[in-house]
């Protein structure tokens, strides 16, 4: 169920999407979450704490941002007692099982996936 927005405050349904440009909260979230992509609001790494995380079902964000990376995310989720799922993102990955491990190393009972968009259509060189 998408998000919906009542008195300023989000419901649980929520999905918190960290480091994202706005074009990217346009397409991003609902590629990955479907239609709770809908109701996806968005904050800098910085602005990541316990009171953004309250009404938050889903956190997403890249696996290496500007600034920050999964292992970063995930720590913060663990200090404020996350409960809902997050879910690092890249076009692709060389190494899977090395950030899931980092991941879990610091926030070992986190609900982390990570998902690998691929880098879309490319053009063939000349």
């Amino acid at each position: 169920m998408p998000e919906v927005q009542t008195s300023g405050k989000m419901q649980r349904s929520s999905v918190l999407a960290v480091g994202l440009s706005p074009s990217q909260v346009g397409s991003i979230p609902s590629r990955l979450v479907g239609t709770l992509g809908q109701g996806t609001h968005s904050v800098s790494f910085q602005e990541l704490g316990p009171d953004r995380l309250d009404s938050a079902m889903i956190v997403l964000s890249p696996v290496v941002g500007v600034g920050f990376d999964a292992v970063d995310v995930a720590m913060r989720l663990h200090a404020a007692d996350f409960r809902g799922r997050y879910i690092a993102f890249a076009p692709t990955l060389p190494n899977y099982e090395l950030i899931r491990r980092e991941v879990q190393g610091v926030a070992p009972d986190l609900n982390f996936d990570i998902i690998e968009t691929g880098r879309g259509p490319h053009l063939a060189g000349r």
